[in-house]
This record gives structure tokens, C-alpha cells and sequence, in this order.
């Protein structure tokens, strides 16, 4: 057995803590940051304007990458310090800045730290280059000149917020069948007939997770989220897919000041925003609940209201009493405005509308005396009203009757009325 010494290799550090930060946050950029270690320039013998410590990228499709995920991926690896990207003539250029995750083997003029803190790289023309203060602002650079390529305008965080939101609110399965896929909702996991055309699939092993939201094909190793699946299947690119999901989410994104608007119509004054932690998140209006439960109100077109994955509906309570009297509306906005017009402790349904009223949240009501219902003045609201009474009884509950034309008590106050014309509602409530 003949053993090559001077063969060129690389290292895996299998004790980074950033490999597994990155292995669960952003899996598909180990790929990238694979093909750029094994491709790295591990001399300055030739001189074509590849420095030591850099890579030719781009075919992103060598990686079984989309170019959605190749752009992502480029984006991860330089915001967590791994490298740093220029665009050339050739094409885009990926340097190692860092080998605490993958040693390279470079030549010994090249010197690469560990943590990625301090960078003193001797290149092939003799240029050092600079402490981690201008690597940390050429980064910064460097993802500033890739393109924000599927949210309009700069509402980068909120559309990657929307956008996770997207995908949480469609589940793989359900996405599967709606493509044709036709996949059995039951198990941990189920398999499909994969999508990709030269892949002659007679067994099903597209493997769908329900519990992560992704796929892959235990066969051919393609893999991805629901986005993914549908530009598979439907042949379309990242912008289509989004749009299969939700036609109004670019739209939606646009309009900056919906949720503020919104406080404003409904006379919700800074103060009350302030004590109720009311979050303004541009086209979302975010409603704390408790530690890690939100309600959010939406203005995109597609639904009003949803909440924090996997929270069922709790009692949410604007104010508490001391006198064992309470008002109780149909939402927490509603809620809120009473409050905010009367002081009088107001409680309603996180979320679920007006007939969700449930057994459980009887335990919330025993200290309570008295109930004043002021559900909304619709047919659903008025039932409602006479489910909530039913379950706590009509012994301690009065429905409130709002007047004709008005359509809750939000719009009561905006109408004019006063603390004092409810408290007269109150007195002639059953």
C-alpha cells in the first residue's frame, strides 16, 4: 500500500458547536460551505485573481440546490462569520474566513483562526488583509449587495417573518394533496411517489414529515420544506410558490402602516398600546397573551386572525376586578377598547370567535358574581351571547344590547357614546 503524503485534505471539526448551531438552524449550508472547503485555493502559485482561501461558486445546482436556497445559504455563512463573498468577472467568489468548522489545509503563509475573530491572510500578491472589525463590515457588505429576491421594499424582517408564518400555516401534507401527491394524513411520516421526472419512483419514497414540515426522498436525496415541494412539483420558481400558498402575500407586504392604522381607527390611545403590549409589525398587529403566546391580527387579505403555533384559546383578561364584576366580549380588541373607554376589567376569548366558548374556561368565572355579555350585534354574536350564558349560568349573566346599527362595542365609542351611555346599557341589560 503506497500512502500519498503531500495529497491535499481537509479537516471536519466535529466538536464545533457552530456545525450543529448550523446543522439545525440552516442544514443545506453545510453543502455550500463543503463544496467551497474542497475547493478552496490552497496556494498562491497561480495568478488569476483566486486569492488563498477561495472558491469559484455559483453552479449551485452541483450542491442539488435551488438558486432560493443557494442565496440563503450564501447569506447564513457569511452572517455567522464562515466567509465572504465578491462578485467578479468569473463569477461569485466565496473566501474561508474561518476554520472552525472545516481546516483546509492551506498553505502556511495563510493564517485562519479558529473563532473567526482576527484574520491575517497573506495573499498571493502580498496584501494582508484586515482586522475582524472591517471582515465583520465587508460581511456586511457583502449581503447588502445580494438581493432582498422575494420581498418587496425593505421589510426584509417582516416578510421573513411572514414568510415562516406561510409555511407553519400549511402543513407538507395537506400541500401534497393539494399538488395531486395523493398522501394518507396519518403516522409520523408518509411516503409518496417522488416528483422529479427522471426518477422512476414504482416504490413510494418521498418520505413527507409532518413534524418538521419537510420532505425527502429516501431514493434520490432531494429534500426540502413545503416551498420546495411545490416549485418541484409545479415547476415554478420561489416567488410562484409563495403565491400558490397565499396569492395576496407580496401585496400585503407593501403596506407598511396597516396595523397602525388600524389602532388609529379604533381610538386605541399610545398609552393603552403601551400597557397591553400591543406590537405594530406593519401589515400584523401582534397581541401578547402570555410569555411566548401571541394573537395576531393580519390586514393581508387571506384571514383576520391567527396565534402562536400550537396555543389553544385562553380567558384573556384587560383588567381584573376587585368588586367580582366583569364585562365580556367577543375579541380582545374589543376587550381592550372597553377597557381603555370605561376602566371597567374586561374579558374575552383570545382567539376561536363566538361560539368557542368552552367547559374548561368555567374554572376562570368562579369568584365571578356578574358577567355583562357584550357580544357583537350580528346574528353569530347574538348566539354566542346565549351560548356564554348557558354554560355560566344565567343567574350571574346579562346580555348587553347594543344599539341598532352599531356593530360591536368598538364602533359604539367611535360613534360617540359615552362611558356613560354604556353604563345605562348595563342597567337595562338581561
Amino acid at each position: 500500500m503506497i500512502m500519498v503524503t503531500n495529497r491535499p485534505f481537509i479537516k471536519l471539526n466535529r466538536n464545533s458547536s457552530k456545525l450543529y448551531e448550523m446543522l439545525r438552524k440552516r442544514s443545506t449550508s453545510f453543502s455550500l460551505l463543503t463544496l467551497i472547503a474542497l475547493r478552496s485555493r490552497r496556494t498562491n502559485e497561480i495568478n488569476d485573481g483566486i486569492e488563498v482561501g477561495e472558491a469559484l461558486i455559483g453552479d449551485y445546482k452541483e450542491y442539488g440546490a435551488t438558486q432560493q436556497i443557494y442565496r440563503s445559504d450564501k447569506k447564513y455563512l457569511a452572517k455567522i462569520g464562515e466567509i465572504t463573498i465578491r462578485s467578479t468577472s468569473k463569477g461569485t467568489i466565496a473566501k474561508l474566513i474561518s476554520n472552525e468548522i472545516f481546516n483546509v489545509n492551506l498553505d502556511e503563509s495563510t493564517n485562519i483562526t479558529t473563532d473567526g475573530t482576527t484574520i491575517n491572510q497573506q495573499t498571493y500578491n502580498k496584501q494582508t488583509t484586515t482586522n475582524n472589525k472591517d471582515k465583520k463590515e465587508n460581511n456586511a457588505k457583502n449581503v447588502e449587495q445580494e438581493p432582498d429576491y422575494f420581498f418587496p421594499g425593505n421589510k426584509k424582517i417582516t416578510g421573513r417573518d411572514k414568510l415562516i408564518e406561510l409555511k407553519e400555516q400549511n402543513p407538507i401534507i395537506d400541500v401534497a394533496n393539494r399538488l395531486g401527491l395523493n398522501a394518507p394524513s396519518t403516522g409520523a411520516t408518509t411516503a409518496v411517489k417522488c416528483f422529479k421526472p427522471n426518477h422512476k419512483d414504482d416504490k413510494p419514497s418521498l418520505v413527507l414529515k409532518p413534524q418538521v414540515n419537510k420532505f425527502e426522498c429516501m431514493a434520490c436525496g432531494i429534500k426540502g420544506d413545503v416551498l420546495d415541494l411545490i416549485q418541484g412539483v409545479k415547476g415554478i420558481d420561489f416567488k410562484g410558490a409563495v403565491i400558490y400558498l397565499n396569492p395576496n402575500f407580496y401585496k400585503s407586504l407593501l403596506k407598511k402602516s396597516a396595523a397602525k392604522d388600524y389602532l388609529e381607527e379604533r381610538g386605541i390611545t399610545k398609552e393603552t398600546q403601551e400597557k397591553f403590549g400591543l406590537k405594530n409589525q406593519g401589515n400584523t398587529l401582534a397581541i401578547p397573551i402570555s410569555e411566548g403566546f401571541n394573537v395576531y391580527r393580519h390586514f393581508d387579505g387571506n384571514r383576520k386572525f391567527s396565534c402562536t403555533k400550537g396555543k389553544s384559546p385562553v380567558i384573556y383578561k384587560a383588567g381584573y376586578t376587585f368588586e367580582n364584576v366583569i364585562c365580556f366580549t367577543e375579541g380582545i380588541m374589543d376587550a381592550i377598547k372597553l377597557w381603555q373607554e370605561t376602566g371597567r376589567p374586561c374579558w374575552s376569548l383570545s382567539h376561536g370567535g363566538a361560539l368557542t366558548f368552552k367547559d374548561s374556561f368555567l374554572e376562570e368565572f368562579k369568584e365571578i358574581e356578574t358577567v355583562y355579555i357584550v357580544y357583537d350585534n350580528d346574528k353569530e354574536g347574538q348566539n354566542g351571547a346565549l351560548v356564554v350564558r348557558e354554560k355560566l349560568g344565567k343567574d350571574i349573566c346579562k346580555i348587553v344590547q347594543l344599539p341598532g346599527g352599531v356593530k360591536d362595542i368598538t364602533e359604539y365609542f367611535q360613534k360617540g357614546f359615552s362611558s356613560n351611555d354604556f353604563e345605562t346599557l348595563l342597567a337595562n341589560s338581561v
